[in-house]
């Protein structure tokens, strides 16, 4: 139905034994979790796909291509909401389909050079294999690197991780039946879980460090700088006491003596912004490097960041010239 919000959903992976240890309860387990209605999909797969290292060799027609592989089961691209975008999904009925059939993402398709793509074959881990599918393009490692060529097999002795894709409606009591499935099936072995999204973070530690450690020393500059224009201004205001109460009795308007004293810490900050600019451009494109995909940097940013520092300024400095301009200007011509 049109405007149907979409029902929230978390993905967590939980470490089990070793692959080859568990796998004849795996599928029991499944089964078990999938009793429970907030419990929408599982898959099992050998690595985490925000931190994916797993390479392999393949052999193309004599030459060797380097492919990181991802071992899982028919089930990932569904759990990890993967589209495929040309050929078919792996399937559970498909005896071939077990390590000997593939899915490559779409950087893959020209670095392999297979032609026909659905047709060639070549050897990988177990022998003569096939493309049966391609997925499109997602992000298997961290932003720091390119998307390159990947591919998915369905291979069950290394794949020692679930991944479980619940409810988001009720957390607590998928996790909950979770656990109990599990110490049904592995009684003797502790159970844990993260969840996708704070694994994926982990891949940012660094970059969440430094906002924090940014926003910190960012809120101690503005506040001395507020506090420094405070107290000019209040100097500022001192000084001119008798040219502000000449300029009222000449019939000067409070909005007019406002301007008077603010406009010199406005130019100020406007000049102080043109000298930062440059090198706030030159430290963030240098940062933004560092990211194979990055925004590209335009003027929006440092033309909001000069606005935002003249209006500090001026709301730092208005409390001094509205008290300056709406003084008695018999008094403040009597000022020495």
């Amino acid at each position: 139905m049109k405007g149907e919000l979409k029902e929230p959903l978390q993905v967590l992976r939980a470490r089990l034994k070793e692959g080859k240890t568990f796998g004849e309860t795996k599928s029991v387990f499944k089964q078990r979790l999938l009793q429970n209605p907030n419990i929408r999909g599982i898959t099992f797969i050998s690595q985490s796909p925000g931190a994916l290292t797993n390479t392999n060799t393949w052999d193309v027609r004599g030459e060797e291509k380097p492919m990181i592989i991802m071992q899982t089961d028919p089930d990932f691209l569904d759990v990890m909401g993967l589209r495929l975008v040309e050929g078919r999904n792996l399937s559970w009925d498909r005896e071939s389909d077990l390590g000997l059939n593939y899915l490559v993402n779409e950087e893959a398709v020209p670095f392999l050079g297979l032609n026909p793509l659905f047709g060639e074959t070549f050897r990988a881990n177990f022998g003569r294999s096939h493309v049966v599918g391609v997925v499109k393009n997602f992000h298997f490692q961290s932003l720091h690197r390119k998307i390159g060529p990947m591919a998915i097999v369905w291979f069950d002795a290394w794949t020692d991780t679930a991944v479980i894709k619940v409810s988001g409606r009720d957390i607590p009591g998928a996790i909950a039946h979770i656990r109990n499935a599990w110490g049904e099936i592995n009684p003797n072995a502790p159970f844990s879980y993260t969840f996708m999204d704070e694994t994926v973070g982990r891949l940012y530690t660094a970059e969440a460090r430094l906002g924090r450690i940014l926003r910190v020393f960012v809120g101690l500059a503005v506040l001395l700088s507020c506090l420094g224009l405070f107290g000019l201004s209040a100097y500022v205001a001192a000084q001119k006491t008798k040219e502000i109460g000449i300029r009222k009795v000449l019939g000067a308007k409070a909005s007019e003596i406002v301007l008077l004293l603010s406009k010199d810490f406005s130019r100020w900050v406007l000049l102080a912004n043109l000298f930062a600019w440059p090198a706030a451009y030159f430290i963030t494109a240098k940062w933004l490097q560092g990211f194979a995909y990055r925004i590209r940097l335009g003027a929006g940013p440092f033309l909001l960041a000069s606005a935002s520092a003249l209006a500090v300024a001026l709301l730092t400095t208005s409390f001094q010239a509205v008290k300056a301009a709406s003084a008695n200007p018999a008094e403040a011509i009597r000022h020495e």
